[in-house]
């Protein structure tokens, strides 16, 4: 399933893989996103990101229905489909949230079981669950505000939230899959699971386990090391540089010039193509 009836491709060793890019406008120096995405403190560097995340939190707390607490606060935004493994982290934050100080932010729409589920764990755990639904660009304010990003994904060809999230100083928790391992390093830029979800639909309770536990490993370092908190923040930023559309396109033209393509370019109308319309933000 997760190879998508490309495997022998890939045992082959015939593919080249290129991961995706994130809008040039998804960007924490730049005041026109943070307007549209209604996030007030103000342009941030991986110098300051520190004292930026503190005051989104901040805002996006006088507004919810959470309030401060001394353990991290994390965000699951996506589909709420088992793809994304999200019927394995309701099961695991069942069994954590009973003994582990954090709050979790939902942001997203899907399968009605798990949207019906979701809404019962925030109401057993009002001060730690919040449950946000569908959002627009206001979602950043909220991806921008937590402190970890969770992508427990089965499967994953590439994604962009836990790239876009990394350009905002928060730290993705993902699942060792596809394009997650390829732009996160485990206990540098981000935690991983220590074992890979299970491709099967099902709840696999080794994979709810490991999501347990990466979750209190994340916890735990969030309040005993502000320090590596810190530095995992600006290598999460300074490494979310280089996930451009630009970059991408770079690797995509030197594996065709490989393959001998013919470059048309010139013989367009105009004579360039620009990202233009990759810096609106929606």
């Amino acid at each position: 399933m997760a190879g998508v009836e490309l495997e022998k491709l890939f045992l082959a060793r015939r593919c080249t893989g290129i991961i995706n890019g994130v809008k040039e406008g998804v960007s924490a120096r730049d005041e026109k996103f943070l307007k549209s995405a209604s996030i007030t403190c103000g342009p941030f560097t991986v110098a300051t990101v520190d004292a930026a995340k503190a005051e989104m939190k901040r805002a996006y707390l006088s507004g919810a229905s959470l309030s401060a607490s001394k353990g991290p606060m994390v965000c699951f935004i996506g589909r709420l489909d088992v793809q994304k493994g999200y019927d394995l982290l309701l099961a695991a934050l069942e069994e954590v949230l009973l003994d582990t100080e954090m709050q979790v932010v939902i942001v997203g729409a899907g399968r009605t079981d798990l949207t019906t589920q979701t809404k019962a764990l925030a109401k057993q755990y009002p001060s730690k669950v919040c449950y946000e639904g569908w959002m627009g660009p206001e979602r950043y304010a909220v991806l921008g505000a937590c402190d970890y990003t969770l992508f427990p994904s089965r499967w994953e060809p590439c994604g962009l939230v836990q790239m876009e999230c990394m350009r905002l100083g928060t730290v993705p928790v993902v699942a060792p899959t596809g394009g997650l391992k390829d732009t996160v390093e485990d206990g540098i830029t981000g935690f991983w699971t220590d074992s890979l979800m299970t491709d099967e639909c099902t709840l696999c309770e080794e994979s709810v386990a490991s999501i347990a536990r990466v979750l209190r490993r994340m916890a735990n370092s969030f309040v005993s090391s502000p320090k590596k908190v810190t530095e995992m923040r600006q290598a999460a930023m300074a490494t979310s540089a280089e996930f451009t559309w630009s970059n991408a396109a770079l690797q995509y033209e030197a594996v065709f010039e490989e393959l001998g393509a013919v470059n048309v370019l010139p013989q367009c109308a105009e004579g360039l193509v620009t990202l233009q319309a990759d810096a609106v933000v929606s």
